[in-house]
């Protein structure tokens, strides 16, 4: 906590045309961005204590979504990067990167290190 009372987060980067629920928690020490025409719903959870988390644009993170390294960032230290038009449904986990257009399903798991996208 910071000496006004207020939880100290992560140094963020939200594009204006970005839309970030007031219930989201951002937590961490290590950078978050958010681009143009993305969303992030009520409790949904990102975590930047062990690498950087980068959403694209026209992306949607659902509520109970949870995206963040869990333990110590991979040896590249990406972190977690969504392409533009991701979806994360309601209660996944990412620790990889998305690649633009992926969808993560309801209660999903991305593990530290993936690449989900197109092949080839």
């Amino acid at each position: 906590m910071s000496r006004t009372g207020r939880s100290v987060g992560p140094p963020t980067a939200i594009h204006p045309a970005a839309v970030v629920s007031n219930a989201a928690s951002l937590k961490g020490t290590q950078p978050v961005s958010v681009s143009a025409n993305s969303i992030i719903q009520p409790r949904a959870r990102l975590i930047s204590t062990h690498g950087p988390i980068t959403i694209g644009e026209r992306c949607i993170i659902a509520e109970r979504a949870v995206l963040g390294l869990q333990s110590q960032a991979i040896v590249d230290g990406s972190g977690v990067v969504l392409g533009n038009g991701v979806v994360i449904e309601s209660g996944a986990t990412v620790q990889g990167s998305l690649e633009e257009g992926s969808l993560v399903e309801v209660g999903a798991v991305v593990g530290k290190g993936s690449v989900v996208g197109k092949v080839g």
